[in-house]
């Protein structure tokens, strides 16, 4: 039902593609990791970007690369569907989508969670009986610290 509510609501918004937008200079490189292994993505993956003054779509390109247009929003709401997965992330800022021009990694880590990929900590993994699934995204930049989001699902 969730699932619906977005197709909906992208359908009815006003959906612009990011061909038809100004594109900005960066491209950013995209992976999509389920369990420890990396995802083909190439084409299959879709970013939907949903702000209060915008909305738009984005298809990864055969090289595993998104260029995003010119951000009108201050904040988004990102959907990622790729195959029967979707993922969610609520109140991302434009700066950090302007500011992450390197690398994004999205991706499922399913019960036993991987420890390595810095999620959760290893004291949660053992108290945290109710979690069965991660989302992430996590952001590489050319400088600085990278920063994720988590999503833990019951």
């Amino acid at each position: 039902m969730k699932f619906a509510s977005y197709i909906i609501l992208l359908f009815c918004a006003n959906l612009n593609t990011c061909s038809n937008r100004h594109i900005i200079k960066n491209r950013i490189e995209v992976s999509f990791t389920i369990d420890d292994v990396k995802q083909r993505i190439k084409e299959n993956l879709i970013i939907n970007f949903i702000g209060d003054n915008d909305t738009f779509s984005c298809v990864i390109d055969k090289t595993d690369y998104i260029k995003i247009p010119d951000l009108i929003s201050e904040t988004y709401t990102i959907i990622l569907i790729f195959n029967k997965d979707t993922l969610e992330f609520r109140d991302v800022k434009k700066t950090i989508l302007k500011n992450s021009n390197n690398r994004w990694a999205f991706g499922i880590d399913n019960k036993p969670f991987n420890n390595l990929l810095g999620l959760l900590s290893y004291e949660e993994t053992i108290v945290d009986t109710a979690t069965k699934k991660i989302q992430y995204w996590q952001f590489y930049p050319t400088k600085g610290d990278g920063i994720q989001f988590v999503n833990k699902l019951r």
